[in-house]
């Protein structure tokens, strides 16, 4: 989630404070940290006007699937992430540990 505070006296408690939380089925933890990163400011900024244009960007990106790399259009600037595969997982994790079996 992104998270947005200000102090000042002009607050009923001296501080005001705002958050911007994504909610997802899918598993993809970095790719959703980057995408809140670069969406709450905007939100915050301009309101509900960058979360539709964030869902137009959305729509034009290609199914994401596991094994593959991606560079897509988000709010004005180019996001790059790879989605590993189970493949991808299991050789990082005999990299880590070489001469070893892990099971």
């Amino acid at each position: 989630s992104g998270h947005y505070g200000r102090e000042g006296e002009q607050f009923k408690r001296g501080y005001f404070q705002k958050s911007f939380v994504l909610l997802t089925r899918k598993p993809y933890i970095n790719l959703y940290s980057n995408i809140v990163q670069i969406m709450a400011p905007q939100y915050f900024e301009s309101g509900k006007v960058a979360i539709e244009v964030a869902m137009h960007n959305f729509t034009c990106w290609e199914p994401i699937v596991p094994g593959k790399s991606y560079q897509v259009p988000l709010l004005g600037q180019v996001l790059s992430f790879h989605i590993p595969s189970v493949k991808d997982k299991t050789q990082n994790k005999t990299s880590e540990f070489p001469g070893h079996v892990l099971a």
